[in-house]
């Protein structure tokens, strides 16, 4: 029997308790303008309907591949993908979202026209705006250095919005399944690097029409929901990951390793909000929790840094000084007002660090 040509593209969608959502996804990448590719579904052990649809769909469809597997999450499900996958590119799409019919086509005529650069592309959240004709925008370029301007603005670390060069996955780049947050921007760092490693000159390839949609209903909780009692640690984790990848190789302005910092003790400022404010726990309990990750030598080594580079962030003083009622605050603010409500606080309180650190880094 003879073995079918390799396709252009990979599409790989990890499928878990999706039955309501799958067919809609499949029909976006089946549609697409561009036919050169395959279409790998992987059932993670999904305990209602899906296994069923993805036969289905492998069925009726033959560059349709259904792969099966037990449950072992996301990252598992990813890997299992690059593993499998024919295509010369790869790109991942979430089971719950859906594409234009025109994200497979553009994506490999930037990676034609630009050979060896990494190419990503912009998406929406809501269906409305989601580019559903051909480009209208030339790609534009970013150099490997603008890393963190890129995460920090959002365009970087949604791995369904990014073409994959298969070959260099398959050497040994996968997700790190013991990683429950963060695993996207981590694998995103770390394939950044291996790529403009392997291809000096190469840099960001993004194509500004928006090509994905993200479907974010229901997806998004509030601060006070039940985070994992590692999170603190696992995004401590991913962040030091990042600003090692930076030290050794990025090289990224100050600036930008800055608002990453910022990020950084934000996030984790959210978890021990979040510690803070777990219900069916004493209060000496969340205090002593909080109290363990504050002293925490990643965390221990980040606070130092702001205070050594004298950058700014409402967190800094409380998170020196162990001020866990000010630690709690803050989450409120976050809580009652979002991101917008912590921003507005965060100007007042960059304003007075600034007249008394004239050389502090402008804000993120």
């Amino acid at each position: 029997m003879e073995t079918p040509p390799s396709p252009t593209v990979s599409v790989v969608v990890p499928v878990y308790k999706a039955e309501a959502w799958l067919p809609r996804c499949v029909e976006s990448l089946l549609a697409q303008a561009f036919p050169d590719f395959e279409l790998l579904l992987i059932d993670d052990g999904s305990p209602d309907g899906c296994g069923a649809l993805c036969d289905g769909f492998a069925c009726r469809d033959g560059r349709v591949r259904a792969l099966h597997q037990t449950n072992g999450g996301a990252s598992s499900a990813r890997n299992a993908g690059i593993r499998a996958a024919r295509g010369r590119y790869l790109t991942f799409v979430d089971s719950d979202d859906l594409v234009s019919p025109h994200l497979l086509q553009a994506a490999a005529e930037a990676a034609g026209a630009f050979p060896g650069d990494f190419v990503f592309w912009a998406y929406a959240d809501e269906r409305s705006l989601l580019h559903t004709g051909p480009l209208t925008s030339s790609p534009i370029p970013f150099a490997p250095s603008e890393i963190g301007r890129l995460y920090i603005s959002a365009k970087l670390g949604a791995v369904w919005a990014m073409l994959f060069d298969t070959a260099l996955l398959q050497q040994g780049i996968f997700f790190d399944e013991s990683l429950e947050m963060g695993e996207d921007l981590e694998f995103v760092f770390r394939y950044a690097r291996a790529l403009f490693s392997a291809r000096p000159g190469s840099c960001f390839r993004y194509l500004p029409d928006p090509l994905y949609f993200y479907d974010n209903d229901g997806k998004a909780g509030s601060l006070s929901r039940r985070f994992p009692p590692d999170f603190c640690a696992c995004w401590s984790r991913v962040f030091e990951a990042l600003l090692a990848q930076n030290r050794e190789f990025f090289h990224m302005p100050e600036q930008d390793e800055y608002a990453i910092l910022h990020n950084y003790m934000r996030t984790v400022g959210v978890g021990l909000y979040a510690l803070l404010t777990q219900p069916g726990v004493s209060n000496a309990q969340r205090r002593a929790a909080a109290r363990g990750v504050l002293q925490s030598p990643p965390i221990t080594r980040l606070t130092a840094l702001f205070f050594e580079r004298r950058y700014y962030s409402p967190y800094a003083w409380p998170f020196r000084l162990k001020w866990l009622w000010a630690i709690r605050r803050i989450g409120a603010w976050q809580e009652r007002e979002g991101i917008n409500g912590y921003y507005r606080h965060y100007w007042v309180g960059y304003a007075i660090h600034r007249r008394l650190h004239p050389g502090s880094p402008a804000p993120v």
